[in-house]
């Protein structure tokens, strides 16, 4: 988890320690009023406990997470590196400072649960922060190896197959690489073929017909005038 640098995260603790503050005492004072509250009386009670009694909690939140924030920060200058160990001794100090007023033994006592409460807060964060890295590095090997066997097997969609390539014009008559093997034309193949054989036939009718109509009209013209100078 990313922190704040070091000057600025004293102040992103503080507002961050009172907020959490507010967010528990608020329930906790508000169940208190209403139970310590006479009959006929225990909403407006329980209000007024909670609007007394909140902000002072939430301001000891906001002291503690000040003092730890400046210890957590002081560690890092000294060693110069981020770890556990700071958060573990910044806890240590904070507990020992705010119980100096109590006496040495109070104080003592204090330092030692607030080293092991962080002890056991910096354990769990580091146990999480494992289980969820090997899940996301459990989850992404799985989806690479079933990637893998995809790519091995091929596509299982039909849609998806390489295209086929068509026969060309060449193979369709018969001619290339599978000359032994003839390829049946499609029903578009024999309508093209069939409208090119008429074409042609009636090209050559009207061929040979103009050509009758030449040789008619030269022989009448001949006729005429042979017939014509004769008469």
């Amino acid at each position: 988890m990313e922190r704040e640098p070091c000057p600025y995260r004293i102040i992103d603790d503080v507002g961050g320690a009172y907020l959490f503050g507010l967010a528990v005492c608020t329930p906790w004072y508000f169940v208190d009023g209403w139970r310590n509250a006479p009959r006929g009386n225990k909403i407006p009670n329980a209000f007024s406990v909670m609007r007394a009694r909140v902000p002072v909690r939430g301001g000891q939140f906001a002291v503690w997470g000040g003092i730890f924030a400046c210890c957590d920060c002081t560690m890092v200058a000294i060693r110069r590196k981020e770890d556990p160990w700071n958060a573990i001794a910044s806890g240590f100090a904070t507990g020992g400072i705010l119980a100096l007023r109590a006496g040495p033994k109070i104080a003592a006592q204090n330092a030692v649960v607030g080293g092991v409460l962080l002890a056991i807060i910096e354990g769990l964060m580091i146990a999480t922060n494992k289980y969820f890295a090997k899940v996301n590095y459990d989850a992404t090997m799985l989806e690479q190896q079933q990637q893998m066997q995809q790519n091995e097997i091929g596509p299982k969609n039909p849609e998806l197959a390489p295209p086929i390539s068509a026969p060309s014009f060449l193979s369709r008559l018969g001619i290339g690489e599978d000359q032994g093997s003839a390829v049946a034309p499609s029903a578009s193949e024999d309508v093209r073929l069939r409208d090119d054989s008429l074409m042609t036939d009636t090209f050559a009718n009207n061929g040979y017909a103009d050509s009758q109509v030449q040789d008619s009209s030269s022989k009448s013209g001949w006729r005429g005038w042979l017939f014509g100078r004769s008469s």
